[in-house]
C-alpha cells in the first residue's frame, strides 16, 4: 500500500519531503506476498527516534504525511495487531522507539496460546532520501516476527495408557489422563522494531488426537528465541513423561522468524526419536 509523504504547506519548499512508500510483506527471500496475508497495517512516524503520530489511511487510499527538516525520519510499519493475543503499546509523544515493545498476553495461569501472524518493517536514516523536495518512490518491506510451529507425538496412548480427554485441558487443573504439550520460549516480547526480547514464555497449544491417534497441537505461532533453544514438554495429567530442547541428531530446537517447522516426537518401547521437519503449507487452523 503506497505511503505518499507529500504536500507541505510552507512557502520555502527547499526542504520538503516528497516521495512515495510502498509497504509489503515479503518472504524470508525477499519475495511479496499475497496481500491477504496482512489484515491490518500500521505506519508509525518517528523523529529523531521519538514518536510524533501514527499516519491515518486517507480518503484517496493513501498514508498522508507532510515532513520538513532536518531531523532523523523513521517509519515503522506493523501488520496483524488486531488481536486479543498481543498487547500493542499505546505510543505518547516523544517516547523513544527503544522504550517501546509488543508483549504476549497471557491467560490468569501465565499460559498463551500463540501470537498473531506479525509482520514488520523499519525504514530509517530517511532524512537523505526526502530531502529537496524530490518525489521518490521508496519501499518498507515487512517481514515475518513470528515462527509457525506443530507438534505431533506418535503412539503416546500405546506407550502411556489411554486418555479420556480427546482433546487437551487449556488449565492447570487436568485430569490424571489428560495428554498436553507445552512449548517454552525464552522471549515474551518483540521490540518495536520487530527483535525478540523480554523474558521466557509458556505456550500451551489446542491439541488433539486424531484419527492416526497421534496427539497433534494446531499449528501456532511463537516469538522466536534467537541463539536460544525451544524447550518441548509433554504431560500427562501433571506428570512429566518427556521433554526436549533438541532433536534425535543433537540439533537444538531453534525457529527462526518466518520459518514454519513441524517437531515430530515418535514414542516406541525402546526409545523416542525426535525430528524436526520443514513444514511449507501452514495449515488454516493457527492458534492466536
Amino acid at each position: 500500500m503506497p505511503l505518499l509523504i507529500s504536500s507541505c504547506i510552507y512557502e520555502d519548499r527547499s526542504d520538503c519531503a516528497q516521495a512515495t512508500f510502498i509497504v509489503d510483506a515479503v518472504d524470508t527471500l525477499g519475495h511479496e506476498l499475497p496481500s491477504t496475508v496482512v489484515s491490518t497495517q500500521y505506519v508509525y512516524f518517528f523523529e529523531d527516534n521519538k514518536f510524533v503520530r501514527e499516519i491515518p489511511l486517507d480518503e484517496s487510499g493513501k498514508y498522508l504525511l507532510t515532513y520538513k527538516g532536518k531531523s532523523n525520519v523513521t517509519l515503522v510499519a506493523w501488520g496483524n495487531l488486531s488481536s486479543d493475543s498481543i498487547n500493542v503499546p499505546s505510543l505518547a509523544v516523544g517516547e523513544d522507539i527503544s522504550a517501546l515493545s509488543l508483549s504476549l498476553n497471557q491467560n490468569s495461569e501465565g499460559y498463551s496460546t500463540g501470537a498473531p501472524d506479525l509482520y514488520s518493517g523499519v525504514k530509517d536514516s530517511l532524512t537523505e532520501s526526502l530531502s529537496g523536495g524530490q518525489n521518490q518512490v521508496i519501499e518498507l518491506q515487512m517481514k515475518s516476527r513470528v515462527a509457525t510451529l506443530k507438534v505431533t507425538a506418535n503412539n503416546l496412548q500405546k506407550i502411556f495408557g489411554t486418555s479420556s480427554a480427546t482433546v487437551s485441558s487449556q488449565a492447570s487443573v487436568r485430569a490424571s489422563d489428560d495428554y498436553y504439550i507445552e512449548v517454552r520460549s525464552p522471549y515474551n516480547q518483540l521490540s518495536f522494531s520487530g527483535e525478540p526480547q523480554g523474558d521466557p514464555q509458556i505456550y500451551l497449544p489446542n491439541s488433539s488426537f486424531n484419527s492416526s491417534d497421534s496427539f497433534s497441537t494446531n499449528a501456532f505461532h511463537i516469538i522466536p528465541g534467537g541463539k536460544e533453544p525451544l524447550e518441548l514438554f509433554i504431560f500427562k495429567g501433571n506428570t512429566e513423561l518427556f521433554s526436549t530442547t533438541t532433536d534425535s541428531s543433537g540439533l537444538p530446537l531453534i525457529l527462526k522468524a518466518g520459518e514454519s517447522k513441524k517437531i515430530e516426537i515418535t514414542f516406541t518401547k525402546l526409545n523416542v526419536v525426535v525430528q524436526i521437519l520443514p513444514w511449507t503449507t501452514v495449515s488454516q487452523d493457527v492458534s492466536y
